[in-house]
């Protein structure tokens, strides 16, 4: 995050969009910190090489660094169920909203992910905020409407690649709203325009990146991760792997 900051170069991570490795590091930008620019590993562009030079062998002790950068996840968790609380009030009351945000900050994942330097607490935001506002633009089908859901659209696919999930779930709301034809067919234009806007300017006009996110993501696809589930690993994940996962992470509240 600090040497896109820095450098306008994103060769570090290309396997991920720049957004939540942005906000991150901006509390690094005030440090005064070091970059190893010199160190063999940026000009290869081994991030865990470079990534423990600059976080291990910096001005400042790698607690602090790391604290600073995840008091963003942590302000971004508390807005997020801020957020969460006001909509639900807002659509079925109070005691309703009460109760979404205790499920919400109580559940194991938000209570991990929340306080990480991770892409994943950004991308669940914002896949939360595009959602809540393409339901707007469909009842309401005004034309801010439908740049605020590109808007957020545009800063989900730029904080992970899975936030181009976002394409059916905005299909399946369509589904269920029925909107007119003509209106959507507007306001997909503008919400997409809108979206591609927000990734030109994160990419600084480098839009041809995230061909390389893509070409990252799927390399590691077909490799593989090192996985563990049930006291067995595998590189690559069997079929039951999510839904098993989805049933145990799932608190029995929910």
């Amino acid at each position: 995050g600090v040497t896109y900051w820095r450098t306008g170069d994103f060769r570090l991570n290309p396997e991920h969009p720049p957004l939540a490795k942005l906000l991150v590091a901006l509390p690094l930008l005030a440090m005064n910190l070091e970059l190893p620019l010199e160190n063999l590993s940026w000009k290869t562009g081994d991030q865990y090489t470079f990534g423990a030079a600059f976080l291990y062998k910096n001005r400042l002790p790698p607690d602090t660094i790391l604290f600073a950068s995840r008091c963003v996840t942590i302000a971004t968790s508390l807005l997020f169920g801020l957020l969460l609380a006001i909509w639900t009030r807002r659509r079925a009351g109070p005691l309703a909203a009460i109760f979404a945000l205790t499920l919400f900050a109580f559940d194991p994942n938000i209570l991990a992910h929340g306080r990480y330097a991770t892409t994943d607490l950004y991308l669940a935001f914002f896949f939360f905020l595009a959602v809540v506002a393409w339901n707007r633009a469909l009842r309401r089908a005004t034309a801010i409407d439908f740049a605020i859901a590109g808007l957020a659209l545009g800063l989900a696919v730029s904080t992970k690649l899975s936030g181009v999930t976002l394409v059916p779930a905005f299909a399946l709301l369509c589904l269920t709203r029925r909107p007119n034809a003509t209106a959507l067919g507007r306001g997909t234009a503008i919400a997409v325009t809108a979206a591609v806007v927000v990734m030109l300017l994160l990419y600084r006009g480098q839009l041809y990146h995230y061909h390389d996110v893509m070409v990252a993501s799927l390399r590691h696809a077909q490799g593989g991760q090192l996985t563990y589930l049930f006291g067995a690993t595998f590189t690559h994940a069997r079929w039951y792997f999510y839904p098993a996962v989805a049933a145990v992470k799932t608190p029995i509240g929910v």
